[in-house]
């Protein structure tokens, strides 16, 4: 039993040491002509400005909201969405938090415990002998006791963004998880092979948007915000395309402590993401 189970953990090593690594790269574009700011995509209104950095492994509809006016906003959830070619995912879904904080005391204690020992020598007449003498021996004994606090809270219709301010919102973990597959893209290319497909709006395999909706201070109109954004273009890239290895350097008031090497990604922008996959030894021979 122990030889077989050692045995199907080499095999299992084997095949993940022999794994490949392979990136889709998607690039968007967005309906609204956003602006690039730094490493975020903005789109601005009379009141606001929202960023948005879709950079990671599924691609990141979470965005921050800043608050450019002298009134508070209100972002009201209920009315809003994430729509992935064309399935609609409510931000506000009604939820209840709970956090649970755990105390655990831990004690030591001393405590005696008799044992006999044995004493040889020689007694009053001259003759050896062999006594039982009590002896008392000290040990230490642990014990814990625990204790636990919950709070409870209902998840808010409404966000509150005071003036001049910005929050941070992030309902949904991934745009997607699936790669797209088509005749034009290589499924485990080389080196040299990077080659890609691109779309119009019309062809595009992804269409996603955040549908936004918030008040302005006292007003009762409802503000209506749409970002949209579409797949234009897709490569399949492995991991030598995806990363290059740069000199990092630590220090402190222009002090070099320590510099090393680090892989960065070569073509990280905000209006694209990617997936990660890989091909084992055994995997799939399709090329596409």
């Amino acid at each position: 039993m122990k030889k077989n189970l050692i045995l199907c953990l080499i095999v299992a090593l084997l095949f993940s040491s022999c794994s490949k690594h392979y990136y889709q790269v998607f690039k968007t574009q967005s309906k609204e002509k956003l602006l690039n700011i730094g490493s975020s995509l903005a789109y601005s209104d009379n009141n606001c400005t929202i960023f948005y950095d879709l950079w990671s492994d599924g691609g990141n509809i979470g965005f921050t909201i800043h608050n450019n006016s002298d009134k508070n906003i209100y972002l009201n959830k209920k009315e809003c969405f994430f729509i992935c070619n064309g399935y609609a995912y409510d931000y506000f879904q009604n939820r209840t938090y709970t956090n649970t904080v755990g105390v655990q005391i831990g004690e030591k204690a001393e405590k005696s415990k008799a044992a006999n020992i044995s004493v040889s020598g020689i007694n009053v007449y001259r003759y050896g002998q062999t006594n039982s003498v009590a002896t008392a021996k000290s040990y230490a004994v642990s014990f814990a006791t625990s204790s636990s606090n919950s709070i409870s809270w209902e998840e808010s219709e409404i966000i509150c963004i005071p003036p001049k301010a910005t929050k941070e919102i992030s309902e949904f973990g991934k745009i997607t998880n699936s790669i797209i597959r088509n005749c034009n893209l290589f499924r485990y290319p080389t080196n040299k092979q990077t080659n890609s497909s691109t779309f119009s709006e019309a062809e595009s395999p992804l269409v996603f948007c955040n549908k936004l909706a918030y008040y302005l201070g006292d007003s009762k109109d409802l503000i209506r915000i749409n970002n949209e954004f579409y797949v234009s273009e897709i490569k399949n890239l492995t991991e030598k395309n995806m990363f290059e290895k740069k000199t990092k350097y630590e220090g402190f008031c222009g002090e070099i402590i320590r510099s090393y090497k680090k892989s960065y990604w070569k073509d990280a922008t905000p209006d694209k993401f990617y997936i990660h996959y890989t091909k084992s030894s055994v995997g799939s021979i399709s090329k596409h």
